[in-house]
């Protein structure tokens, strides 16, 4: 919008005004945030880079200001699909700020990104690790799930089916969205290990249960 692009304009004008400072700071992780919204991640993120220099020198600015610019470093290295530099900023929070909502929030996001990439290894590490680093997370279900359908992905059924089964035993009274995911891997995973008439007891369960879902389709 042209209030963003006003914004980036003036954030810009500060960066390359100021000297290195806690000012200069701000205005790189402000300028950052402008780009963002705009859609312009690659800029975005060589801004959030540069507040981690200057978080070294001046430590307000290390405890207001670099968690919050490794996770948007992150998240823009994953819509740039650079997923080697989404995991090292993650890496980052984990080191500098591990008790963070962010670090538990990256690491998620991170493995799920390398689970979607069709590579099983690096994201079965990160959910050992998750559940090491964060064993009492409320992200635990979502960790479970994904671990459900990287088995499902790599047609590995048995290992799906016990997966699966496991998260609907473990998480009966968790929220409706993940429930009803899990209902419908459940049921895919019985479809594709060539089991008919399971698959079709499980998907009219499933339209019964769910009525609104968007999976209904």
């Amino acid at each position: 919008t042209p209030l963003y692009a006003e914004s980036s304009a003036a954030f810009q004008a500060a960066v390359d005004q100021l000297p290195p400072s806690e000012n200069q700071a701000v205005a790189h992780f402000k300028l950052a945030d402008a780009e963002f919204a705009q859609g312009h991640f690659l800029k975005a993120l060589e801004n959030y880079r540069a507040v981690l220099p200057l978080a070294s020198n001046w430590p307000p600015v290390k405890a207001a200001l670099k968690t919050p610019a490794l996770y948007q470093s992150l998240r823009a290295s994953l819509i740039l699909t650079n997923l080697v530099e989404a995991e090292a900023a993650m890496r980052g929070i984990l080191a500098a700020d591990p008790q963070s909502a962010e670090a538990g929030a990256g690491v998620l996001l991170v493995a799920q990104a390398w689970a979607d990439a069709n590579k099983p290894a690096p994201a079965q590490q990160l959910f050992r690790e998750f559940g090491q680093v964060f064993p009492n997370s409320t992200l635990q279900a979502e960790v479970d799930l994904l671990r459900a359908r990287l088995a499902e992905q790599q047609a590995d059924w048995t290992n799906a089916v016990a997966a699966y089964d496991e998260w609907l035993t473990r998480y009966s009274t968790n929220d409706a969205r993940l429930r009803a995911e899990a209902e419908f891997g459940r049921a895919l995973v019985e479809w594709r290990a060539g089991n008919e008439t399971n698959a079709l007891a499980r998907l009219t369960n499933f339209v019964a249960q769910f009525p609104t879902n968007e999976l209904l389709a």
